[in-house]
């Protein structure tokens, strides 16, 4: 396991791999990634087992991939987007 915490570049890198796709949508994600990744590696990175760094890791990444995966959905399908759904 890295020493290091991820830089929001690389969780991204990470993400991307996982799903094959580039496109996060609006930039406005990247300076929360960037603040969320940079107050982990401060606060808690360093006092964290191997194994609660690997499941911080898996989970970003999971929730960087789903983004990558819903903003790829948005655009094979805008019509869904305009869509209103009715609750039962």
């Amino acid at each position: 396991m890295t020493t290091s915490c991820p830089r929001a570049e690389q969780f991204e890198a990470l993400a991307r791999q996982r799903t094959g796709l580039e496109d996060f949508g609006d930039a406005a994600l990247r300076a929360g990634l960037m603040a969320f990744a940079e107050s982990m590696g401060e606060e808690v990175w360093p006092w964290m087992t191997d194994a609660a760094r690997a499941v911080a890791t898996e989970y970003v990444t999971h929730v960087l991939a789903t983004r990558l995966r819903l903003v790829a959905d948005r655009k094979a399908h805008p019509d869904q987007r305009r869509k209103r759904y009715l609750r039962r």
